[in-house]
């Protein structure tokens, strides 16, 4: 995992600060559990570098989650190229949940208000339907 070098600090509704390490979108991560903010990277009008937050996320495994991550069409809308990784110190899903929805909540990020598109249900063919 190579980091860019850079952090970047979220605050969650609750006031908690998250330090977030960040990486490029292509990194090949260990398998380990995370929370994750997908991130816009450009400069602000004095040339320094600022982050957009478009999503927040969570894994028990980074290496397997941006394969085919359900939210990638959105991540590509929005020229997402970086990601913020922050680990809990107890490695716990219930401190990785928390820390997402407070982190959600307070940012709002456009991916995550954003519904996953389903195909619409298909009739059982008992139901007569194309008869």
């Amino acid at each position: 995992m190579a980091s860019t070098g850079e952090q970047i600090v979220l605050t969650g509704v609750s006031g908690q600060q998250y330090t977030f390490d960040m990486y490029t979108l292509e990194t090949q991560f260990n398998a380990v559990g995370a929370v994750y903010a997908i991130e816009r990277r450009g400069t602000n009008n004095v040339g320094g570098i600022i982050y957009t937050t478009v999503y927040i996320g969570q894994t028990s495994d980074l290496s397997e989650r941006f394969d085919n991550h359900h939210k990638a069409a959105c991540f590509r809308r929005e020229r997402a190229g970086h990601i913020g990784i922050w680990r809990a110190d107890d490695e716990k899903t219930k401190t990785r949940l928390a820390a997402e929805a407070d982190l959600i909540a307070q940012i709002h990020p456009v991916c995550n208000a954003e519904p996953v598109l389903q195909p619409p249900p298909q009739p059982p063919p008992s139901w007569g339907w194309g008869r």
